[in-house]
């Protein structure tokens, strides 16, 4: 799992453990986060609806490049709610909660992912020595 060379979409995983869990309302529930996790930086930005329209399907088009993109986006609207002064607004609650969503699927999965992988690698050519 994540071996050196092995190129690991997550996004995929993370999919198919919804799914294989809810069934259909599993990847129906995957894409309504991923579509909240896409809209909710660009709510608290501010930006029209064109611009939100234009950078949704730059994010989905471009792959990688999109994805460094909304990180960008989510750096910029975390200062931004965070130097509010009124962080319990609608739009910032449900910020917050795509905020984690976004740091567990993004950044803490792949690294619990890649250390469990690593771990069972290990066990494996301790065990064949």
């Amino acid at each position: 799992m994540g071996g050196a060379g092995k190129k690991v979409d997550y996004m995929n995983k993370v999919k198919h453990l919804f799914s294989g869990a809810l069934g259909f309302f599993g990847t129906v529930l995957f894409y309504i986060i991923q579509v909240f996790m896409i809209f909710s930086p660009l709510l608290i930005l501010g930006f029209n609806s064109w611009v939100r329209l234009l950078i949704i399907v730059a994010v989905l088009a471009t792959g990688g490049l999109g994805a460094l993109f909304m990180f960008g986006l989510w750096v910029w609207a975390s200062v931004i709610v965070v130097l509010s002064s009124f962080p319990t607004e609608p739009a910032y609650i449900i910020f917050y909660v795509t905020l984690a969503v976004y740091v567990f699927l993004f950044l803490l999965f792949p690294l619990i992912s890649a250390g469990i992988g690593y771990l069972f690698s290990r066990r494996n050519r301790n065990d064949n020595e």
